[in-house]
């Protein structure tokens, strides 16, 4: 939970971000058990509900300037 308060802390604007359970079962991990198990990975979906991006281990810097470099288009 940290890394996602410090990653929606650093985003500026409106958005959603959604997190899995810690617990790896179906029913705690929706996202984990549909698109792979890996440690703190995360997605970014458009709002068409496509993924835009992925990354294995979260890295907020990066995953700004995605969302910056999407945003700019």
């Amino acid at each position: 939970m940290a890394l996602a308060r410090e990653t929606d802390a650093s985003l500026e604007g409106s958005h959603l971000m959604l997190v899995d359970g810690l617990v790896p079962r179906p029913s705690n991990n929706p996202v984990w058990c549909t698109y792979g198990p890996a440690p703190n990975c995360g997605y970014l979906i458009g709002r068409d509900g496509r993924i835009v991006a992925v990354q294995q281990r979260v890295d907020v810097a990066a995953m700004a300037s995605t969302i910056d470099s999407l945003l700019a288009r």
